[in-house]
């Protein structure tokens, strides 16, 4: 299905209106690593780079916010996706393709080392800030029953561990404490999401999605 018809009813909002916002926005490791768009591979090794510089730019900017007290949060397992990868070692690429032969490769590399530690970075912020989502007392007993009613729809939409959680876990803030919006380019994610909507009768208005537009634009879809 088209992601443009799910919804007339769609808006965007800047990150700095997100930023602002009382209620809880979690993010998953999609949305903070890329935005939606359906050309997501750049072959030109200049496009390349200024993507991977976008990148960081956006960490840095995240890191800002998160700092300055905005309501932003990840989940343990997302903290764990966001740290998962490899270091870059600038000698061993200089070995490889030769300091001469290639500089704008070598750059690409640069920025890849530079883009990866900020990212590291960006979780520490969250760590720090105390934006890693903790449940608390009987929103563990909530949790438990979220995930063993609607674990089916993790092998239906093909979920992660880590983005089940992050469902279940946004579930059961919307349940238990107040409203909260999840942050995801993922659509297993928001179809998961949709099937609950259709079990759930009460509070499910308290548990909105938006996707990642552009760099700084994120945009409501569904209910």
């Amino acid at each position: 299905m088209d992601i443009n018809k799910m919804e007339k009813k769609n808006y965007s909002v800047s990150l700095e209106e997100f930023a602002l916002r009382k209620c809880p926005a979690l993010f998953d490791t999609s949305v903070l690593l890329n935005y939606f768009t359906e050309n997501k591979n750049s072959r030109i090794l200049a496009e390349k780079i200024a993507e991977i510089e976008g990148h960081y730019n956006f960490f840095s900017l995240m890191q800002d916010y998160i700092g300055k007290g905005s309501n932003f949060y990840i989940t343990p397992l997302i903290s764990e996706e966001l740290q998962a990868g490899h270091s870059y070692s600038l000698k061993k690429n200089i070995k490889r393709i030769g300091f001469c032969r290639n500089r704008e490769l070598l750059e690409l590399h640069r920025k890849e080392r530079e883009e990866y530690k900020e990212r590291r970075r960006l979780v520490e912020t969250f760590w720090d800030n105390n934006k890693i989502l903790e449940l608390r007392g009987d929103e563990k007993i909530f949790y438990q029953i979220f995930y063993n009613r609607y674990i089916e729809l993790k092998g239906k939409y093909n979920l992660s561990e880590a983005n089940f959680d992050f469902l279940i876990s946004g579930m059961t803030l919307a349940k238990a404490r107040c409203s909260v919006t999840l942050v995801s380019n993922d659509l297993g994610i928001f179809h998961a999401r949709g099937d609950i909507w259709k079990e759930e009768t009460r509070w499910p208005k308290k548990f909105k999605f938006f996707v990642r537009r552009n760099f700084l634009d994120f945009e409501k879809i569904g209910g």
